[in-house]
């Protein structure tokens, strides 16, 4: 019965006076959100319920200019607050969280089907019925309360990145500014380390409502260069989730913004010194970095190799394989026939297979310290070297012989000419 509700409502918008049932109809919407106790619970594992994205859809369907059918729903959200919490643990959770990502959504859809151009084959809603931008806001104001606290739901926090998403696409002037103090204040929490990696996450999701100027919000773009350097602690090899969340924010945000070296612009050379390129082979030291750390950095490494793969090679691909052939010549030859492999070599051998992504033109300079390594290792046993030395083979051949664009730039700008002509942070 509800799902034909909900259908009639959805596609007969302005059509049905639904104030003489709100009250009802909401009372049945608690009963189905509210949490399992006692007898209820017995009573709720005898019959089924009502879908979560069936009712989020009908409550739309039912919001209109100057209905009480949002306040029925502030009224809702107040009644089973406390249930959002995090220390209320339990499977009904699912469903409170999962009901905030399908209204958001539901509202989406419909705010998308009122603004579209007219379709003579599809339903709108009519005129004096139809969403304002009043309503919309009172909608984010309503909803984004419980969202902020679901995010710190360590079961369900990807739902609730979701719902928070959405809200961001409706009033990210609502939304984002209170996210964003959210993670600067918990940067260097100790007590509370969880906080950072679920604020982390819902960021990784919103980074084009940051990133985009817009009327109501043309701030977000101010809060790019804080985000970066805060995040940076993040980067923690002895924390695996927080780095991980910490990278995937950084290739999110930094796959939207064209990032340029201006600094030759007052007169100040942008040329790696050697102190530097010290600095970066030293970083790559096998012995600092636990396994899972280093897969990390190996795709970090990846990522800088799509954006210069000639100055990445130019200051890595020679000392990585001159470190594989300095051990293969200070070890003795049972390393070829040793099963336990050699960790180091191991590392450099990954290392040097991701290079080998770079593009095919770049790699030809390097044509015979590769095939060296090749000869050199290609009769190992232990079988992550092998792996490693196949992975190297494999997409040595890709690079070689794909077809790939050499210019991934996000602005038609000539960002490689002199500053005099054009300056990015202008």
């Amino acid at each position: 019965m509800i799902r034909s509700f909900c259908f009639v409502g959805w596609y007969n918008m302005g059509c049905i006076d639904w104030e003489p049932w709100l009250s009802r109809i909401f009372t049945r919407f608690l009963k189905i959100l509210s949490p399992p106790v006692g007898s209820r619970a017995i009573a709720t594992q005898k019959k089924d319920t009502y879908p979560i994205s069936t009712v989020a859809s009908l409550i739309v369907a039912m919001m209109s200019n100057g209905s009480s059918c949002l306040q029925y729903l502030r009224n809702l959200f107040t009644a089973i607050k406390s249930v959002y919490y995090p220390s209320n643990t339990g499977d009904f959770q699912h469903d409170i969280v999962q009901f905030l990502v399908e209204l958001t959504e539901s509202f989406i859809d419909r705010v998308h089907l009122e603004s579209k151009a007219d379709r003579i084959w599809q339903f709108k809603p009519l005129q004096s019925y139809r969403l304002t931008e009043q309503d919309i806001t009172d909608f984010v104001n309503c909803a984004k309360e419980y969202v902020f606290i679901s995010i710190f739901n360590k079961t369900y926090q990807e739902d609730a990145a979701k719902a928070f998403r959405h809200l961001t696409m409706l009033r990210p002037e609502l939304v984002v500014p209170a996210i964003v103090e959210q993670l600067f204040s918990s940067v260097n929490s100790i007590n509370e380390p969880h906080r950072f990696t679920s604020t982390l996450s819902c960021l990784t999701g919103i980074t084009r409502q940051i990133v985009q100027q817009t009327l109501n919000f043309p701030q977000g773009q101010t809060y790019v260069l804080p985000l970066l350097i805060s995040v940076l602690p993040g980067i923690d090899s002895n924390d695996f989730d927080k780095t991980s969340k910490t990278f995937q924010f950084l290739k999110a945000i930094l796959m939207l913004i064209t990032c340029v070296d201006c600094s030759s612009a007052i007169n100040i050379p942008n040329d790696l010194t050697e102190v530097v390129q010290e600095k970066i082979i030293n970083f790559l030291d096998p012995s600092s970095f636990t396994p899972r750390v280093s897969k990390l950095l190996t795709d970090l490494v990846q990522t800088i190799l799509e954006a210069n793969p000639i100055e990445t090679l130019k200051y890595i691909m020679s000392q990585t394989c001159e470190r594989i052939e300095k051990i293969r010549h200070d070890s003795e030859a049972t390393i070829l026939t040793d099963h336990k492999g050699d960790m180091e070599l191991t590392w450099c051998l990954i290392l040097f297979s991701k290079l080998l992504q770079a593009r095919g033109d770049t790699l030809l300079v390097y044509k015979s310290m590769t095939l060296s390594v090749f000869h050199r290792c290609i009769h190992i046993i232990h079988k992550k070297s092998y792996e490693a030395i196949a992975n190297a083979a494999k997409n040595l051949l890709k690079s070689l012989s794909y077809v790939y664009p050499i210019d991934y730039r996000l602005t038609v700008e000539n960002i490689d000419g002199p500053f005099s002509d054009f300056l990015p942070i202008r």
